[in-house]
Parts: structure tokens; sequence; C-alpha cells
């Protein structure tokens, strides 16, 4: 999750979402800054092999299936390995 959509930072069109998983029922509570990612896990001691953007993920995933969904701007996915 973007940590600036948890931080109520305007996304157009994700007020729906920021009402009903975050303001109302607190599903979303962390999230991060997709530039400070590569900082983060090597805290951890991990480092990301792949963090595609939204879109990036509906070709690779969703668009093969036939299915008419979309990834949202504030979905975010990465594939990590251990250092």
């Amino acid at each position: 999750m973007r940590r600036d959509f948890l931080e109520r930072v305007p996304l157009e069109g994700q007020d729906v979402f920021f009402r009903r998983f975050v303001a109302k029922h607190g599903i979303w509570r962390y999230g991060v800054d997709p530039v400070e990612l590569a900082s983060l896990l090597a805290s951890y001691g991990w480092r990301a092999i792949d963090a595609p953007e939204p879109a990036e993920l509906a070709r690779r995933y969703i668009a093969p299936t036939g299915r008419t969904l979309v990834c949202l701007p504030i979905e975010r996915s990465v594939y990590a390995e251990r250092i």
C-alpha cells in the first residue's frame, strides 16, 4: 500500500477506497513510499528483485486470465530476496 494514500494525500478516484478501508475500518494501516522501498528492504536484509507498477501487474497477471480487472494505483507488489 502506498504511504501517501494512507496519509490522505489525494489520489484521483480513490476516495471511496480511503473512506472504506482506512477511515472507516482501519484495514490498511501501513504503507511504503515506492521511492523508499529499497532502503526499507535493505534495513531488514532484503533486496527487491522486481517491483512492477500497477499497470504492469495487470498486464502480466490479470490480462492473461481474460478478466476485465485493473490494479489500482495504490496497489503495490514486490518480489524480494534475502541477502
